[in-house]
This record gives C-alpha cells, sequence and structure tokens, in this order.
C-alpha cells in the first residue's frame, strides 16, 4: 500500500506539474490531493516531519527544506530504482541543458557497485584519461558535494556533467587513499554523417538529445546527395536520451505498423504507430550496437529488427527497457522516478536483457581500423539487399 502511494504523494507540494523529462510528451497538470484528503501514509510523514521541527530538542538547527529533501530520498531509496533520484540545487538548473545537450562531461562512465558509485569505463584520449581517473576509483565528492548513500546516479551525473571547457573537481577512493583530480569538462561528441565509399552512407549519433531528430534528417538528406545506396547507423556507446526523437526518426525508416509500447501503472498503455510518411522505407540498413547502447538507442534497434528493417551488428546492448518521467515538485526540487516500461513491436522487453546482434563483433582498440564499421560495409556488399535489412 505504502509502494503504491509513493507515486500520490508530493512532500510538501500538493501541486505537481507533470512532464515526460526524458524526451516524452506534456501531460498537463495534475492535482491528485485537491478533491480528497492526503492518504494515510503521506499524513503521518507530514505528522513526522511537523514533530522533529517544533519538538526534536537538539545542539543542531534542523533545517526544514533539508528535512524535506532527507525524507524524499529515503522514499526513493525504499523503491530500490537505481534511475530513480531526487534533483535539487546545485544541479536542479543543469538539468534542461543536459537534457538538450548543451552540457559536457569529462569522458568516464560510472555505475553503483556494491552500493557505491564506481567508475567502470574510461575512455582513452579524453580528459578524464589525460587527469588520470582509473577503473575501479570509487566517486566520494564532486566539486566538494559529498556523495552519500541517499545520492542518486542520477544527481551524480548531473553534477559531474556542466559547462563546457570548465573543469570540475573529483574526489574519489583509489586502494587505501583519497584523492582529488581535476578534470576539464569537453564538449559531448556530435552527430557524424559521411559516406564510407561512394555508396555506403555513415551515421554515427551519440545520444538522442533534444531535437536531434530534425539533424538526423539534414544529414541523411546531405547523405543521399553524395550518392548513399545504403546506411551504416552507428548506435554503439549511445546512452539513450529522448523517446520522442527517437519516434521521429523512426519514422524515416519505418512506414506503418507499431514502433513502441509503453506500458504504465494500473494498466495504462499507449502504441506509438508510424505515420506512414517514411522517405528512408526502402533504405538497406546495418545498426551498430554494443554494451553502452541503452534506452531510447535499445527502442530504436528493436522496431527496426522487429520491422525486418535492419541488420544489426556488435555486442549485446545494455538492456534498460524502463521509461523515467522528472516531475517538479515546487521550484526548487524534481523527482526523477521511473513510471513505464517500454515494449518492442512483437511485445518483447528487453529489460536486464539486452538486445542480442544478429552477428556478434566487437572493435579491436588496439587497431587503428574500426572492425565493425569495416564488417557493416562489406555487408553491404556481400549480402543481397533482402539480408541486409535483416532477413
Amino acid at each position: 500500500m505504502f509502494k503504491q502511494n509513493l507515486t500520490k504523494l508530493a512532500y510538501f507540494a500538493l501541486v505537481s506539474a507533470i512532464w515526460f523529462g526524458i524526451g516524452w510528451t506534456a501531460r498537463g497538470i495534475v492535482n491528485p490531493q485537491s478533491a480528497a484528503p492526503l492518504p494515510t501514509e503521506a499524513q503521518r510523514i507530514l505528522n513526522a516531519g511537523q514533530l522533529i521541527l517544533n519538538r526534536y530538542y537538539s545542539d543542531h538547527a534542523i533545517d526544514p527544506n533539508e528535512l524535506a529533501n532527507a525524507a524524499i530520498r529515503g522514499m526513493v531509496r525504499y523503491t530500490e530504482d537505481r534511475y530513480a533520484g531526487l534533483i535539487t540545487a546545485p544541479v536542479l538548473d543543469r538539468f534542461q541543458a543536459d537534457f538538450a545537450g548543451e552540457t559536457g562531461g569529462s569522458g568516464f562512465a560510472f555505475d553503483s557497485i556494491d552500493g557505491k558509485f564506481q567508475i567502470y569505463k574510461v575512455r582513452p584520449n579524453t580528459p578524464a584519461a589525460r587527469a588520470g581517473l582509473h577503473v575501479g576509483d570509487i566517486l566520494l565528492a564532486v566539486d566538494g558535494t559529498r556523495i552519500t548513500e541517499l545520492t542518486s546516479g542520477e544527481e551524480v551525473a548531473l553534477l559531474l556533467r556542466g559547462p563546457i571547457d570548465k573543469t570540475v573537481d573529483i574526489t574519489v577512493r583509489r586502494a587505501n587513499s583519497e584523492l582529488t583530480l581535476t578534470v576539464p569538462r569537453a564538449a559531448r561528441e556530435q552527430i557524424t554523417a559521411r559516406m564510407l565509399d561512394n555508396q555506403v552512407g555513415y551515421l554515427k549519433l551519440p545520444a538522442f538529445t533534444a531535437g536531434v531528430a530534425a539533424d538526423v534528417r539534414t544529414a541523411l538528406d546531405e547523405l543521399a546527395t553524395q550518392g548513399m545506396k545504403s546506411l551504416v547507423w552507428d548506435l554503439r556507446g549511445n546512452p539513450g536520451g529522448s523517446v520522442r526523437d527517437a519516434e521521429a526518426i523512426l519514422n524515416l525508416f519505418i512506414d506503418e505498423g507499431a514502433l513502441f509500447t509503453v506500458e504504465m501503472k494500473r494498466g495504462e498503455a499507449e502504441t506509438f504507430v508510424a505515420q506512414g510518411s517514411a522517405r528512408w522505407a526502402n533504405l538497406p540498413m546495418t545498426v551498430l550496437i554494443d554494451g553502452d547502447s541503452w534506452s531510447a538507442a535499445e527502442i530504436s534497434t528493436a522496431a527496426l529488427l522487429d520491422h525486418h528493417r535492419a541488420f544489426v551488428l556488435g555486442a549485446k546492448s545494455g538492456g534498460k527497457g524502463i521509461i523515467q518521467d522528472t516531475i517538479p515538485l515546487d521550484s526548487n526540487s524534481m523527482l526523477h522516478l521511473t513510471i513505464a516500461r517500454w515494449l518492442s513491436p512483437n511485445g518483447h522487453w528487453i529489460h536486464k536483457q539486452g538486445i542480442q546482434p544478429e552477428m556478434a563483433l566487437n572493435d579491436n582498440p588496439d587497431t587503428a581500423a574500426d572492425e565493425v564499421i569495416e564488417a557493416a560495409m562489406s555487408l553491404s556488399y556481400t549480402k543481397s539487399a533482402s539480408l541486409v535489412m535483416g532477413r
């Protein structure tokens, strides 16, 4: 019962403006408490907060705002949702800028391992590599803001990202030592479009940032003027992002049928269907994925696979089959919470499983060539068009 009422609860805020911040659609304003009293569980939380503020005797002051934040973070932690988190200052202002792709990063990836945020990848020739960050380093603080057991991965990611060409001080634990490294933030990798030869076009999409669908349309038009007969769409390292832009891009390649289905709590579901105006519906395609292809990148790959529209090459994708909603609680905080799962056109749910490529292949980092791209080019010549498109 308590978990069922979590989505109703806006702690210290009775009006919750909801929109799908990670590439979703405006749903308007909801006010679940306006016509009915607070649920018993919510009232109990409010009563506890009032007791602490009014009667708790302590040798230090209790900040009402921080008390509210602690309560919310505790509830988020209870859900065991690794993607959920409370977003407050100093990262609140970065959220929209980050979604629009206007922030920079340092070139490493981290995950929650044994309850700690640990670096599992440092990309070569990035600010992180040059500054001396190592795989296995445990993140302790970012620009002096300590990371605690209640800090979410979303908060850490937003702390790390920020103004391009500015530095960030990252404190890590390495073995038995604690050290702080100053790491520059570099601009994110941009969309890349080029001809691999006089017939095969190549499109690298680093992320589904807001509005990127328009850039993809422009890039494809330019490749067409250069003689593109088939396309290699590179989604390796793509962490996802805007589901709306993924939908728009899929509408360039798929002419009819379902693109994906979103299932929410209490049986609500919505199927997103092709609009019937796909300019590139017959363009042979090879899609490249790897273990760092997530979310919207997987939505796109799964749809193309189910529609027999692309041959998928590379390594198994990350496996994120859920969607988050970003909900303003008040003018100074937002709640990031999982609110739905997505299914492929054929009803497949790839969460924690990933998408298996039809041909497994990894690039060898010790060679100058990209073996995966070379294999994709070879497919364009050695397979018939039907095989290049997946069958």
